[in-house]
């Protein structure tokens, strides 16, 4: 254990000396440890959908993503979004059987190709407002819903109305990265003009 340690730190620090810590970021997060309330830009994605644990299907949709970008020769950009279209219906992040949709930034390049992966889809996403918490540390459910909780108390407290299912979004695009390094940041979709 303490062996792969090191061997991340050292990777990560390579990694931050040589530039290539993370993909191209589209946007950043939004500050650490509050809850805060932005406009995203409009982006294109590369989307599919899928079950199971959360790094099953973000594993599976970055993979995808990474074929079609080099394909067409566009860059990945983060953070990957992760949505969960089923929220209201089923509000589950943890297990085995989780429906996601993941969305890969691309460049936003004219005429790409078409998708040939069977599920996958070209997308050209909207700008948004979403209410939004960024925090450091592992992706995972408890840390999705701890930032889901904190947003909702300030939607309630403001009575901001939901527009959209909630997302998770991964600004690191690398599973070694030590997990004070990475940043995850929980989004919902809210009407513009909504603080």
């Amino acid at each position: 254990m303490r062996l792969e340690w090191r061997l991340a730190c050292l990777l990560g620090l390579m990694a931050l000396l040589t530039g290539g810590l993370r993909a191209n970021e589209l946007f950043g997060p939004a500050p650490l440890d509050e809850v805060s309330v932005r406009t995203l830009p409009a982006f294109t994605v590369i989307e599919t959908d899928g079950t199971g644990t959360l790094d099953k299907v973000w594993d599976h949709g970055f993979q995808l993503g990474a074929r079609y970008a080099a394909l067409a020769h566009s860059g990945l950009n983060t953070p990957t979004v992760l949505t969960f279209p089923d929220w209201v219906k089923s509000p589950v992040a943890d297990g085995a059987q989780v429906h996601l949709l993941v969305q890969i930034l691309l460049d936003p390049l004219p005429g790409l190709p078409r998708v040939h992966d069977h599920g996958a889809t070209l997308q050209q996403m909207p700008s948004m407002t979403v209410a939004c918490y960024a925090q450091t540390g592992n992706y995972s459910p408890a840390s999705f819903l701890l930032g889901l909780q904190k947003i909702h108390e300030r939607m309630k407290a403001r009575n901001i109305p939901e527009v959209g299912p909630p997302r998770y979004l991964y600004y690191t695009t690398t599973s070694w990265m030590p997990s004070w390094w990475r940043v995850g940041e929980v989004q919902v979709p809210i009407a513009a003009g909504a603080q």
